[in-house]
């Protein structure tokens, strides 16, 4: 969402937001997974034990199993989480969320971009009016994964 929100405002600078995403989202999932390994729990807000389950389940057979994440509505935090639990190797856990997000942050990233870069001056102009859509969209679309979920 961070993308989406200021996408509008600047597209020239979605290349190095979405490096920057992928990047922080890494460091997230590894350490995370770090801490899940020794025990610690990071909190995990409008998550529902059916998540955690089934992001068990993916990695139960390795780390490629974080690939399910980007379409399952599943945070990547369940998955970091799970990945700890189950002694995954942080070196290919590293490798595949580093395809997983980076390929999704790219193909958002890139639509995003075009979307903005066609829109900017209608965007700039309506910024707020944006915000407050985008935001509400994304807010109705996390309380139905939620719902699903539950």
């Amino acid at each position: 969402m961070t993308l989406v929100f200021l996408a509008a405002a600047v597209p020239s600078r979605v290349p190095a937001l979405a490096s920057s995403i992928v990047a922080g989202s890494l460091a997230g999932v590894l350490l995370n997974a770090r801490l899940a390994a020794a025990g610690w729990w990071l909190p995990a807000p409008l998550t529902t034990e059916r998540m955690q389950a089934a992001a068990r389940a993916d990695l139960a057979d390795g780390a490629h199993g974080i690939l399910h994440q980007a379409l399952s509505g599943i945070p990547v935090k369940l998955y970091a989480r799970a990945a700890g639990e189950l002694g995954t190797d942080p070196w290919a856990l590293a490798a595949w969320a580093g395809v997983e997000r980076g390929l999704r942050m790219a193909a958002v990233g890139l639509l995003v971009w075009l979307v903005a870069r066609r829109l900017n001056p209608w965007l700039r102009r309506c910024y707020g009016a944006y915000l407050v859509l985008t935001a509400a969209g994304f807010a109705c679309a996390l309380a139905m994964i939620v719902a699903a979920w539950s």
